[in-house]
């Protein structure tokens, strides 16, 4: 292997936050699944599964300042974006863009529309399903491609994909929580 360097590890954050729903007087957070499916569709490709690690999937609101502090040398932040959290999720990817001007911001989610690249901070929007929009866009990122801004809407037809409970994506946030 003389003359090859080993690539750097790119670091993946996604975003699905929630607030605590009371259960007997304990707060409770749904799992994500929306992001659980994105990782577990990307890394099924070895040029994401051997380049890129998912440092952390997001799901509980957090103090910002503490959230930004715990991240490490992000690569690409993902946000899955609801009426409940966009506000939030939009503040928490300007302080990210702010720390890691480099950082690629990707928005998608129900709530997602092309005005969301009005903000300077969001390099890229996913509308519809997105899982193929999100591989593509993590091998642009492989391959030092530009970013596609916008993955227009295209209608999955074959749904047979690793889930994301059997792919043990969600055992640390049940374990942990």
């Amino acid at each position: 292997m003389e003359g090859k360097t080993k690539r750097k590890e790119m670091n993946v954050y996604l975003f699905q936050p929630q607030y605590a729903v009371e259960i007997r007087d304990e707060p409770t957070y749904w799992i994500p699944y929306s992001a659980g499916c994105l990782w577990s569709y990307v890394t099924q490709f070895p040029e994401i599964a051997n380049n890129f690690s998912l440092q952390d999937i997001i799901f509980r609101r957090e103090p910002i300042n503490d959230l930004v502090s715990r991240i490490n040398e992000p690569t690409i932040c993902g946000f899955s974006c609801y009426v409940w959290n966009e506000k939030y999720c939009l503040e928490v990817a300007k302080h990210i863009k702010a720390k890691w001007p480099a950082c690629v911001i990707v928005f998608g989610g129900p709530n997602v529309s092309k005005r969301y690249l009005n903000y300077e901070f969001v390099d890229s929007i996913i509308l519809a399903e997105g899982e193929q929009s999100f591989h593509a866009l993590l091998m642009q990122i492989y391959n030092n491609q530009q970013i596609t801004p916008i993955f227009e809407p295209v209608r999955l037809q074959e749904l047979d994909f690793p889930s994301p409970y059997t792919q043990g994506i969600f055992d640390s946030i049940i374990e942990q929580h």
